[in-house]
């Protein structure tokens, strides 16, 4: 009998581990084939989020040129410092898809593990690892936008096993890195702590927890980050007033505009969105709930949700923990109360699964784009990530990749923003037209080798920013006609130019 449970325990471990692998490889090729065909809602950040790695990985320790601001770009993750070797040896954005994608994906096991310990059924502990794998608002997270966040996932669930298995050498290591994936995450780790302390969970730990939590969030918020040049209104600017005592005193002295701020009809739907899928069923748990720093920041976001979604990073560890312990809830009731055999649970799972797997093939966060949100005609109407619209390249496309395969890797380059991404493995890339001091830009974008634009809309997937004005392209034809850029390449819209020999030191703006 051991041998026989022995071998399905071994089963049921390998069976995850292949859905870990299939995941990240089916996830890895869409973030890569829809990189391909130039679809994002953050351009800008994912351009200094690559270039910041790949300069990290060849000596300019966390340096990116996109901002004026040469350390992080707008949030507190050194997570960065730990992931850039990995560019060293791969130095391309291919390698962020697959870190992430994999990080993920990994999330499956620490989930494995606990649902074992507290279960003790590997049949039902790999198909929880499966239900998150097929987890719709895990895949919106996964092709949502390029954010080391993404990487405190299976770093919280993981802290949350060892926590549970009482290794809590490890759970601290994973609490840490938890932080070091974004500021906010110390709001989860505060949470966590004051949860277990309620609960009478190790006291010392959970008030280690508490400090820990506190002085990253203060450090980060208070000394980091506007050290480094970012304001930290700018940080919060997904809070309805900008910064937390503001926000706290728009809801407590105008609770009734607070509420309807909060609880519109479509952050209804997307938290529908988020629970439906597992049947509502982590409400039943007090562990969801160290998920409301960040379901509150959510509730006061002033962008549409379905454009934030990687917020939900630090949200899913703590769902899929609370749904563990109902269904452990559910599991001890239907044994002692109702003498019910395991079957009943297993039933439970396998419809979760299924209706995880329904919801994810017929429909996803990002909704049905409108003319409001996206320039490129081509994504509107799109209802599921798996649309081939977004992973098949048009003729445009193949256009922009003929001209950014013209620019030598060691040249500097100014670019609209639906070039910034392809072109950022270098020392030196600028956003051309970036006249937004404030927002970090302002510079002199006429000041490198190349300049790459597409005419027709800085954006070819969800973002919507400022196109070039008139005023920039009559400065470039200036440059044209002076000798100082010429032009290397030119197709429909696309418009490659390359420095001449005259120097344009003084090519500022007008």
């Amino acid at each position: 009998m051991s041998n026989f449970t022995y071998s399905k325990n071994k089963i049921c471990l390998i069976s995850v581990i292949a859905g870990i692998v299939l995941y990240t490889i089916v996830f890895t090729a869409l973030y890569s084939l829809r990189y391909q065909t130039f679809f994002s809602y953050e351009w800008e950040d994912e351009a200094a989020e690559n270039q910041l790695l790949w300069n990290t990985a060849h000596g300019n320790f966390l340096k990116q040129t996109i901002f004026q601001r040469e350390f992080f770009i707008d949030h507190f993750s050194p997570i960065h410092i730990l992931i850039a070797p990995f560019y060293r040896l791969f130095p391309r954005i291919y390698t962020f898809h697959f870190i992430l994608t994999l990080g993920l994906g990994i999330g499956a096991l620490p989930i494995y593990f606990l649902s074992n310990t507290l279960l003790k059924n590997s049949f039902k502990s790999a198909l929880l690892s499966f239900i998150y794998l097929f987890y719709p608002p895990l895949h919106w997270v996964n092709l949502s936008v390029v954010e080391p966040v993404m990487l405190s996932v299976p770093f919280l669930l993981f802290a949350f096993y060892f926590f549970f298995r009482q290794k809590l050498k490890f759970f601290i290591i994973f609490i840490v890195l938890s932080l070091m994936c974004k500021e906010n995450i110390a709001l989860i780790v505060i949470a966590m702590g004051i949860l277990f302390a309620l609960n009478r969970y190790n006291l010392k730990y959970s008030m280690m927890l508490i400090a820990i939590g506190l002085i990253w969030f203060l450090v980060s918020f208070y000394w980091i980050i506007p050290h480094f040049g970012r304001e930290t209104r700018h940080v919060l600017c997904a809070w309805a007033r900008q910064t937390i005592p503001d926000t706290v005193k728009f809801i407590v002295l105008q609770p009734l505009e607070a509420f309807k701020y909060m609880f519109n009809p479509e952050k209804a739907v997307f938290f529908v969105k988020i629970l439906a899928p597992l049947l509502f069923l982590p409400l039943f748990s007090v562990k969801f709930y160290i998920a409301m720093p960040i379901f509150l920041q959510i509730l006061l976001f002033e962008s549409p949700i379905r454009l934030e979604a990687y917020y939900l990073s630090a949200v899913i560890p703590c769902i899929f923990v609370g749904m563990l312990f109902v269904l452990q809830k559910i599991d001890n009731y239907l044994r002692a109360r109702l003498h019910v055999k395991a079957e009943a649970v297993v039933a439970l799972l396998v419809i979760t699964l299924s209706f995880c797997v329904w919801k994810d093939v017929t429909g996803n966060n990002y909704g049905s784009f409108d003319n409001e949100y996206i320039n490129d005609k081509k994504f509107i109407g799109v209802k599921s990530i798996y649309d081939k619209r977004f992973y098949i390249k048009d003729d445009s496309d193949r256009i922009a990749w003929k001209m950014i395969e013209m620019v030598p890797d060691d040249a500097s380059v100014s670019a609209t923003g639906d070039l910034l991404v392809p072109l950022s493995h270098r020392e030196k890339i600028l956003e051309f037209a970036f006249d937004d001091l404030d927002d970090g830009g302002g510079y002199n974008y006429f000041d490198v080798d190349y300049i790459a634009i597409n005419r027709k809309n800085q954006y070819f997937g969800a973002g919507r920013y400022a196109f070039p004005e008139k005023k920039h392209f009559r400065k470039l034809d200036k440059l044209i006609e002076e000798g100082m850029f010429d032009i290397l390449y030119e197709e429909k819209s696309f418009l490659l130019l390359k420095r001449g020999d005259l120097d344009s030191n003084n090519c500022d703006l007008p």
